[in-house]
């Protein structure tokens, strides 16, 4: 079974004041198995509002050995360095390739190309989501080429960056690359079912999944927990792997080319139990850390089976990267978002490891550098 949509279908649907009311497929039903389907959108138009190809309202819904290739987002080709939400200065219309409210999902041998912004598949409240065996595809862009651009948003901006607030109003960077799309498999903290019941997002299996060119391709730092295994992440956008409290991640791999391998952005996670293998990349680019951590109980081991990297990227413990610095936050605020404690980190790579003064009661074994800034850590060089 083949399906087309012409994206001008999404152009014609009326205004709503709902942006997540606009989509291809609904499937509020329970117990529905899609096989073998692929389903492509023809075309670059977008709807005002945006869309979601599939929302997934019901429960026990299987898609199995489909594919996806979704199309027709405004603007496109700047990510978003012009805003989303209130306050952008060119209304963002995203069309995501699947949203998912409804419990235990299965995603099996499915293959997914997101050319346009928005998320891949994004889990609101869902409960025991798994996806085993999914291919998915995003796209990047040099930011040099922005620069060449005679007419457009960045002409009008004068090739500076209205979004995120923290760095409104800065030049585009050069030599970097930038995300055309938002995450890859991205869990919400929560959301609401069919039967209006309001819920935390709940426990992620992802096997044998691997994912390309999204912005943070696994981004499930919201979910209650999850277990990922034989993963493989390339050229992410933002942040290859993002991970939540009481996860196992084994047998899993990304390279650092254009992001972080590892993100643990929030300082109330806990006992992420990890073991990551770095690859290695031809063409690296930008002045990114290899990992940023924060929160407290973690076990962290990140292994290296490449030649000796063209540039050492620092391991951050205490630091969830360039949002809170102290040139846009308070001390309380700082130390706040930025501690970490207790956690195990055997850093087998030549990378080396900086602990923060936010960082106190560490334990470090590193094959790279040790700096330590922070209070009661316990560091080791090893060969």
């Amino acid at each position: 079974m083949r399906i087309e949509i012409d994206t001008q279908v999404y152009a014609d649907m009326p205004n709503s004041k709902n942006p997540h009311g606009y989509m291809g497929f609904r499937i509020y039903g329970d117990s529905i198995t899609f096989v073998g389907g692929e389903f492509e959108d023809i075309g670059e138009q977008v709807g005002p509002r945006g869309a979601n190809e599939f929302v997934i309202d019901g429960n026990d819904f299987t898609m199995k050995d489909c594919s996806v290739t979704i199309r027709g987002s405004s603007p496109f080709g700047y990510g978003d360095l012009y805003g989303k939400g209130r306050g952008a200065v060119a209304r963002l219309k995203k069309h995501a390739l699947m949203s998912v409210m409804g419990d235990r999902i299965l995603v099996e041998n499915c293959a997914f190309k997101v050319f346009s912004y928005g998320h891949g598949i994004h889990l609101h409240g869902a409960q025991d989501a798994v996806f085993r065996k999914v291919n998915m595809l995003g796209m990047l862009r040099r930011t040099d080429e922005i620069y060449a651009e005679t007419s457009g948003l960045a002409k009008e901006h004068d090739y500076k960056m209205m979004f995120p607030d923290w760095k409104q109003g800065q030049p585009i960077p050069k030599g970097e690359m930038l995300s055309l799309t938002e995450d890859g498999i991205r869990a919400y903290v929560r959301g609401v079912n069919k039967d209006g019941e309001e819920r935390a997002t709940g426990y992620v299996t992802l096997e044998n999944c691997t994912l390309t060119r999204m912005r943070s391709c696994i981004a499930l730092t919201a979910a209650s927990s999850a277990t990922v295994t034989d993963c493989t992440v390339r050229e992410a956008g933002g942040t290859a792997y993002g991970l939540p409290s009481d996860c196992t991640v084994r047998n899993c791999k990304g390279d650092a080319a254009f992001s972080p391998l590892l993100s643990i952005p929030y300082s109330n996670r806990r006992n992420a139990d990890i073991e990551l293998e770095l690859m290695g990349h031809p063409n690296e680019m930008g002045d990114h850390p290899l990992a940023t951590l924060v929160g407290s109980g973690h076990t962290i081991t990140i292994s290296y089976e490449g030649r000796n990297p063209k540039q050492l990227r620092p391991i951050m413990i205490g630091s969830t990267g360039e949002r809170y610095t102290e040139d846009n936050s308070d001390a309380s605020e700082l130390r706040s978002k930025n501690a970490a404690s207790g956690i195990t980190l055997i850093n087998q790579t030549p990378h080396p490891v900086e602990l923060t003064e936010f960082a106190s009661s560490n334990k470090v074994k590193s094959r790279g550098a040790i700096t330590d800034h922070g209070v009661d850590n316990t560091v080791r060089k090893v060969r």
